[in-house]
């Protein structure tokens, strides 16, 4: 609300009113004023509350503060406040705000409630707070003349319309007066007068009086003649540093007062300069321009330009401009004022890194403008306050892993900003596989300086590493935009190892790039009872490519040493010696150590020679789980070694087995014997065959004889087995006849245990009877034999062999067994499929009608045939089947015919001789003149 003060003649305006309250029995308030800026207030009565059941009347002014109120000629603004605090009824759940201080019913005193009825309903007592206000603008009334008029020839008098200046500039009304006899106004009550000098060699005086609601404001100027004209400006003008070209000359028609000439025009044409952070400039057409040229001395005054449109002004850093708009003016003295509106937009994405990583997209908006700074040239500041929109993305790989968004420049073209993590976004970066997690990183982005990173944190997981499970989760910080990241959680594996002490240096920069871990670390595997020294760990491109391993560990009981490694083909290759504590401790070089990508550990052989005459020894041993296991040759001038060797470890012992055998040929003096094999083997912590068992011991002896002649050898090894409650004496070893032409070989296997008092062990031989076999030759025999108790027993199973080379016997199976006391007698059984092809001629004669022919009779049956002492008892039952082609010759005709026959017959030994005899039944196939469809043929084949 406009209040007018005059600070010439101290009058003021004022706002004044009245009004009246009447409470109920609920309602009651107090209300106190505060007031800011040049103005005052009156209230009769001067308390402004009420109480219940109350009425009250309030006459009230405000009116402007003469002594503080702004010089004449500005304006300012000023407050009334009234802050009330009133208690009243409403219905309950009809309002809102307040707060509820208790409920009634509105018809408890018999009353008619206008709201409920005659029945009535709750009523709320309600207490509310607040605050009302009325703004003001104190206007300082002021008007302005020049202070001389000049007045231009108007036939014999001076005349000019002169134009007085209020403040403020709309509203009031005009009171001119000629202060001098010779001077005459007309529109004496306008704002623009036509004031007449009747001689033109007199001067005088005018006074102009504005008013507004009852304030008013006075000036006076000096009046008199002044002979020059206004001509047409034809070549242009300059404005200080603005020079103007116009399509169509200004015109003016006559000085003012002040004998000023008036110039407009709507085609001012010039080239607009703007010099700030940046230097810009474009070309102006159609300009609007207004000002005054002192018609004698050509003085250029209130030179006004404005203009509106849309010219290109080029980029501004990263952001093109255009202009819109622009009001300038120029002072009688040349300097340049006033204001360019400028229009941001970015149309396409912008990189302001030149990686392709930091993107300002598209869609930066908004006005800003230009100031000129009020001198002699374009000198100015832009303010680029409008800008808006401004989204910056952190592109890896096409994808969004960070964003600033809806930002806006500040004045002087910056904006200071947090980019932040565009959670679980991922990328690859130099094959790493990256994850976002979190990101604050501080940057600043300037039409002048740039883009600039500045400080911040993160976090990253890094991943989908070759030759690494598992991931990493690196902390980053960056300083400066420098960035550094350090690796702060892990469930990394390498070959199935976990990593852990981790002491890399991590090279993440601060383009989001995974470049490198380097460094030292340890490494557990779930078979190792310790974690290894990786001495050299590094991972770049995407893969490890340095894994390199040093110490001493427990695989399987056995301690390795590892010496060194090498990574490739996803296998890691370590160099390493294995410790064998036998009687003593000894380390051997392995051949192989490799830990695979899964984790599986594979263990080679150890080997040695030694050459140096007259011996040559070489060993070998391959790694087995939990022991070491080979032979080893060597040659000592005419004697020839070889042996075994088992070495290993349990979890609480080590155990060793030892097997030497030499080859000689040693004359036993005159016995016509010679000894062929001369050996031993020893084991702690070891049973025989090949079984770790602590606290038990193997002695043992090997020897070969043979006559001189070369007609038998037999090789021993007598055993002694010493363990924690048993003691076991072995024998086994070879035995050939003839030795050189052999039809009898055999190995045998005897243990006699203490102190059960036990013989029991196993004979393998193969039997050619004569040598060459034809009467039966046997193969894949191996009797189990047990004796003790008084008594004896024997079986085989899974016997071969040929009788007679015709009949094969397979998974043949022998049982006998009988008493001690009772040397000469033994029962028990044979079985097993005998298999044969053989050949039954037959020939048959009805009437004179024959049929001759070979009958093929195939034998598959299972033996079950009784022992005895005296050998093979009685006969067995087998089932044979046959068939053939028979020639027959009838009345009728002659010809063949394919038949087929079955037999159940028994095969026996007699005399030495076996035979298969029986009765076979040969079918005729469709029926046969004579013979019907079958025919009896007895049958006697010697097997």
């Amino acid at each position: 609300m406009p209040l007018y003060v005059s600070k010439q003649t101290g009058e003021k305006s004022k706002f004044s009113g009245s009004d009246s309250k009447t409470t109920d029995r609920y309602e009651s308030g107090d209300v106190t004023i505060d007031k800011t800026g040049p103005i005052n207030y009156t209230v009769t009565p001067n308390d402004f509350s009420i109480g219940a059941n109350q009425t009250k009347t309030w006459n009230g002014e405000v009116f402007s503060d003469v002594n503080a109120a702004p010089e004449a000629g500005n304006s300012t603004t000023a407050n009334i406040t009234g802050n009330y605090k009133v208690t009243f009824s409403r219905p309950a759940g009809t309002g809102s705000g307040g707060n509820v201080k208790s409920t009634y019913n509105c018809n408890e005193n018999g009353g008619n409630c206008e709201y409920h009825g005659s029945g009535g309903g709750t009523h709320e007592i309600v207490e509310k707070t607040g605050s009302e206000s009325i703004d003001f603008i104190v206007y300082s009334l002021k008007v302005t003349l020049p202070d001389t008029i000049c007045l231009s020839a108007n036939g014999s008098t001076a005349q000019a319309v002169v134009n007085a200046v209020p403040f403020p500039a709309s509203g009031g009304n005009f009171q001119w007066t000629s202060l001098s006899p010779n001077i005459s106004i007309t529109n004496a009550t306008t704002q623009s007068a036509t004031i007449t000098l009747n001689d033109t060699s007199k001067t005088g005086n005018v006074e102009v009086k504005f008013t507004i609601e009852g304030v008013s404001y006075k000036t006076t100027a000096f009046v008199k003649y002044c002979n020059c004209n206004c001509k047409p400006i034809t070549t242009g003008a300059t404005f200080g540093p603005i020079t103007a070209t116009f399509n169509t000359p200004p015109t003016s028609t006559s000085p003012d007062g002040s004998g000023m000439c008036q110039y407009e025009a709507t085609n001012a044409s010039f080239t607009l300069n703007m010099n700030g952070i940046v230097n810009k400039q474009f070309a102006v057409t159609d300009a609007k321009i207004s000002f005054k040229k002192n018609c004698k001395t050509g003085d250029i005054s209130d030179a006004t330009f404005s203009w509106e449109g849309n010219q290109d002004i080029g980029e501004i850093k990263y952001i093109g401009a255009s202009a819109k708009a622009f009001d300038l003016t120029v002072t009688t003295d040349g300097k340049l004022s006033g204001s360019v509106i400028l229009n941001a937009k970015l149309t396409e994405d912008k990189d302001l890194t030149g990686k392709g990583i930091m993107m300002l997209r598209k869609g930066v908006n908004g006005d800003f403008k230009f100031s000129f700074s009020g001198g002699n040239t374009f000198d100015g500041s832009f303010d680029f306050l409008g800008v808006k929109d401004i989204n910056i993305d952190i592109v890896k790989a096409t994808k969004t892993i960070g964003q600033f968004k809806d930002g806006s420049l500040q004045s002087d073209g910056t904006l200071d900003g947090t980019l932040v993590a565009v959670g679980g976004a991922k990328y690859t970066t130099n094959a790493f596989t990256v994850t976002m997690n979190d990101l604050s990183l501080g940057f600043s982005i300037g039409l002048v300086n740039g883009f600039v990173l500045k400080s911040g944190s993160g976090g990253v997981t890094v991943s989908d590493i070759k030759g690494i499970k598992g991931t990493g989760t690196l902390t980053l910080a960056y300083n400066d935009g420098n960035c550094s990241a350090e690796l702060s959680a892990s469930n990394m594996k390498a070959f199935d190892m976990t990593l852990q002490d981790l002491n890399l240096t991590v090279n993440f920069n601060s383009d989001f790039d995974m470049v490198e871990f380097d460094g030292k670390l340890n490494a557990k595997h779930d078979k190792f009872d310790l974690a290894i020294e990786v001495m050299q760990f590094n991972v770049k491109d995407g893969e490890l490519k340095k894994f390199q391993v040093k110490g001493k560990v427990k695989y399987n009981a056995f301690t390795f040493e590892l010496l060194n490694s090498s990574y490739e083909a996803s296998k890691l290759e370590i160099s390493a010696k294995v410790e064998l504590a036998v009687t003593g401790s000894v380390k051997l070089e392995v051949d192989k150590f490799t830990i695979d990508e899964k984790g599986d550990i594979k263990v080679g052989k150890i080997a040695g020679e030694f050459k140096k005459d007259p011996v040559n020894l070489s060993f070998s041993a391959t790694f087995e789980d939990t022991r070491f296991r080979g032979t080893f040759n060597a040659q000592f001038t005419t004697v020839g070694l070889e042996g075994k060797i088992d070495v290993g470890a349990q979890p609480t012992y080590n155990f060793a087995y030892l097997e030497l055998t030499a080859k000689t040929e040693i004359p036993l003096g005159p016995s016509g014997l010679k000894l062929t094999k001369i050996g031993g083997q020893g084991g702690f912590n070891y049973k025989l065959p090949d079984i770790p068992e602590e606290g038990n011991y193997v002695l043992g002896l090997t020897l070969g004889v043979a006559d001189v002649a070369g007609f038998c050898e037999v090789s021993g090894n007598p055993i002694i087995q010493l363990g924690n409650t048993t003691v076991v004496l072995t024998l086994n070893g070879t035995i050939n006849i003839l030795k050189n032409n052999t039809f009898f070989t055999g190995k045998m296997n005897v243990n006699y245990k203490m102190p059960a008092q036990t013989i029991d062990g196993s004979v393998e031989t193969d039997i050619k009877v004569p040598n060459s076999g034809v009467v039966f030759k046997s193969d894949n025999l191996k009797i189990n034999f047990n004796i003790g108790d008084n008594k004896w027993s024997a079986n085989g199973s899974d016997m071969g062999g040929k009788v007679f080379s015709l009949i094969t016997l397979s998974k043949g199976n022998i049982s006998i067994n009988g008493q001690l006391d009772k040397p000469t007698e033994l029962t028990g059984k044979l079985g097993g499929l005998a298999t044969a092809e053989l050949n039954q001629s037959m020939s048959a004669s009805v009437l004179g009608n024959t049929v001759t022919g070979t009958i093929k009779v195939t034998m598959n049956s299972n033996v079950d045939a009784n022992l005895d002492q005296n050998g093979l008892s009685g006969s067995f039952g087998v089932r044979v089947t046959g068939d053939g082609t028979l020639d027959y010759d009838t009345f009728i005709t002659t010809g063949s015919i394919n038949v087929n026959g079955v037999c159940d017959g028994q095969a026996g030994y007699n005399n030495g001789t076996a035979s298969l005899v029986g009765t076979m039944t040969v079918n005729f196939p469709g029926g046969f003149p004579f013979y019907g469809t079958s025919i009896n043929t007895g049958i006697n084949i010697a097997i």
